[in-house]
């Protein structure tokens, strides 16, 4: 069988076409196998940026923390009926809260940065003051909070 005005017969044409559609089946696949490996290497840096930024602010707390005791020495050196405070600062246009408590002969600091309730480093610090014992020489003990990052 073959088209009116030609020679060929009309599997010729059907080959084409097959040809065709193969070669595009191909092509999507292709395309489909690089958007993966694309999209597999954005998430990859987009971890890495808020593991960063989290690493950045657990280093930014513990200084925020460590700055805290120093505060609350030199407080306690001046006044010995100290009780603590809050003190908030901006650091890097992001909020940051450092709170000092005392309950009797124990002394906690805890920082937060940024002060916000979900995406937030905690660093939190405990010294024991003893009766003669200063604070710039007291033993301090350091605890993490689990750090929640979305």
């Amino acid at each position: 069988m073959t088209r009116a005005g030609s020679a060929r017969p009309m599997r010729t044409s059907q080959r084409r076409s097959k040809r065709r559609g193969a070669l595009l089946l191909a092509t999507i696949i292709c395309v489909m196998l690089a958007s993966t490996v694309a999209a597999s290497a954005i998430q990859r840096c987009l971890r890495h940026r808020r593991e960063s930024q989290l690493r950045q602010w657990q280093v930014q707390a513990a200084w925020l923390a460590h700055a805290g005791l120093e505060r609350a020495a030199a407080n306690l050196q001046r006044d010995d009926q100290y009780q603590g405070e809050t003190w908030t600062m901006v650091i890097n246009n992001q909020p940051a809260r450092v709170t000092i408590s005392r309950d009797g002969s124990v002394l906690e600091v805890t920082a937060d940065y940024p002060d916000d309730p979900h995406h937030r480093a905690r660093e939190r610090r405990e010294c024991n003051l003893g009766r003669k014992e200063k604070l710039s020489h007291a033993k301090t003990q350091r605890r993490k909070e689990k750090n929640k990052f979305l």
